[in-house]
């Protein structure tokens, strides 16, 4: 029988006052930071978008309530407010999409911060430093399985 050798990388990666990392710990580390400030920003676009929504419908709606006759511009707001919701819709659902990777990639990073990512041999503190430079620095928590 054969034995696979996978290579270990004892190389440490230092930025920034952050604890030391592996280079493929800083990379998973990294793209998990991409995904999350991107679907941050499409949170902040899904609300913009869902105010505009319910603004114009509740418009829309009130000129159909209060203005009867006007149907050039009942028509118009609704064929507005059809729009306005397709488009809330689609940012939602890339809203979902990304919630779903950053979720994945938040699984992963506890995964390996669980199985530990340093070479002690003795008792360490890497992972808390780890977890505690995160939360101070970027507000997110690694303590549990919540976003």
């Amino acid at each position: 029988m054969g034995v696979i050798i996978q290579p270990f990388y004892v190389q440490k990666v230092k930025h920034d006052g952050a604890p030391a990392i592996s280079p493929r710990m800083e990379r998973l580390f990294t793209e998990f930071l991409v995904r999350y400030r991107e679907w941050q920003f499409y949170q902040k676009r899904e609300f913009a978008w869902l105010l505009t929504t319910l603004i114009l419908g509740s418009t829309s709606l009130g000129t159909w309530m209060y203005l009867p006759y006007a149907w050039k511009l009942n028509f118009t707001l609704f064929l507005f407010f059809i729009g306005v919701l397709r488009r809330y819709l689609n940012v939602r659902q890339r809203v979902n999409h990304l919630y779903i990777n950053v979720h994945i990639l938040h699984h992963h990073l506890l995964g390996k911060l669980d199985v530990g990512f340093c070479i002690h041999q003795g008792d360490c503190h890497c992972v808390m430093q780890f977890k505690k430079y995160v939360w101070e620095h970027y507000r997110i928590s690694l303590y549990g399985d919540g976003l």
